[in-house]
């Protein structure tokens, strides 16, 4: 059992994504909120480690304990408005896709059936175990969070800002200012911060991200920033502007505040209440493909992944469209790359090699030579399904090689 717990080990992230997708095939709450998601794949990689490191030590029983990544998944369904149930039934979707697993590599090493049949019942009156215990701490601390939570200003905060998120009262622009506190008719720069802090408490990274929404408040000219907890290093937030700023300088001024593991997927600026609802959905969107994979960078515009966020909830069909858009375009490696970007600035720039060479510092030559290459790796000319081309482009320079076919 040891050896199997440390095979497991070495293919731990792999595991965690399996382990997700089989709860969020059994959870629609789960699929359809990226700051409870994440924390369910923190969560789920956090118990298969602290119970297969349990198992690879030769250790009796079961942990004792689960890891504080559990505890923070349970805060995180509780400020989002989930209830224990959810908690009970994540952790029960994973003994029966888990137990199959053990299953079948007890039986690739044992080949008497007896002995397959013990092992395979000491695994699993252990893992069932674990559960149970894991399941009854994590809700206690559910019930002990919910107590404190019910009488704290946040709490209260966040629920009147779903309420006017979710239209309870059909309330008009005026009245839902005066219900959050918070100008409405202003235009409104949505946001969505979150941390990928690891080792503090919850409390630490939850006042780090309103210090930062402080601080781009400040520097974007106005007063205050309206803020929600959204999970246990997610923060919903709106800034009300004075005057409308483009984008670019939006995104610039946010970028520099950023700390080292801070993130920050904005919406499109606009006032009302379609800026604060729709503003935010927008924000949630960017936020859930940055989370898909966007390497190197610290805040993702809306604008610019709106294509992405359609195709991105469909992780499979999603790479799949790009290998066969792209075909060998589509693999993750240097030649190719330069390809894509030589395809991307030629379309950018009106399909005009000229001005496509002037800025990637080329030789025109140089751009007509790579749209051939490209063309002989996509097997047709690149006018042929333009449309999908320029999409596929777009997919995989925004989620590098979460999109992308591994070098042949």
């Amino acid at each position: 059992m040891a050896a199997i717990a440390e095979r497991k080990l070495s293919d731990l992230d792999r595991l965690a994504e399996e382990g997700l997708r089989v709860c969020i095939d059994a959870l629609p709450d789960v699929r359809a909120d990226e700051a409870i998601r994440e924390d369910c794949r923190r969560s789920m990689r956090a118990n298969l480690r602290c119970y297969l490191e349990h198992l690879a030590d030769g250790r009796p029983g079961a942990p004792a304990e689960p890891p504080p990544e559990a505890f923070e998944m349970a805060t995180t369904i509780l400020r989002r408005g989930g209830d224990p149930e959810m908690i009970s039934r994540a952790y029960m979707r994973g003994p029966r896709w888990s137990l199959t697993g053990w299953l079948s590599e007890i039986r690739a090493r044992v080949e008497d059936p007896a002995t397959v049949l013990a092992v395979y019942e000491d695994f699993s009156r252990r893992y069932f175990d674990y559960m149970e215990l894991a399941v009854d701490k994590v809700i206690e601390h559910y019930q002990r969070e919910r107590r404190h939570w019910i009488d704290s200003a946040s709490a209260h905060r966040a629920e009147i800002v779903r309420s006017v998120l979710d239209d309870r009262d059909g309330a008009d622009v005026d009245a839902a200012s005066r219900t959050l506190g918070f100008e409405l008719r202003r235009p409104l720069v949505p946001a969505v911060l979150w941390s990928t802090e690891q080792g503090g408490s919850v409390a630490d990274v939850l006042a780090g991200l309103e210090a930062l929404a402080t601080a781009i408040a400040r520097d974007l000219g106005a007063h205050r920033a309206l803020t929600a907890p959204a999970g246990s290093s997610t923060l919903w937030t709106w800034i009300g502007l004075e005057r409308p700023l483009p984008m670019e300088e939006v995104a610039e001024i946010v970028g520099r505040r950023c700390r080292e593991r801070q993130y920050v997927a904005l919406g499109t600026v606009d006032g009302g209440l379609p800026g604060f609802r729709n503003g935010h959905q927008e924000a949630v969107h960017a936020h859930h493909v940055a989370n898909t994979g966007i390497p190197g960078a610290k805040v993702f515009r809306y604008d610019e992944l709106e294509l992405v966020s359609l195709v991105a909830e469909e992780h499979g069909r999603m790479r799949r469209f790009v290998a066969r858009t792209l075909g060998g375009l589509a693999e993750d490696d240097p030649a190719a790359a330069r390809l894509r970007e030589t395809l991307t600035v030629y379309f950018a720039h009106g399909a005009n090699a000229r001005s496509a060479a002037e800025r990637l510092n080329v030789h025109k030559n140089t751009v007509l030579y790579r749209i051939r290459s490209a063309e002989d790796l996509l097997g047709r000319s690149i006018d042929e399904r333009r449309l999908e081309l320029e999409l596929a482009l777009k997919i995989a320079q925004a989620l590098g090689d979460r999109a992308l076919s591994p070098p042949s």
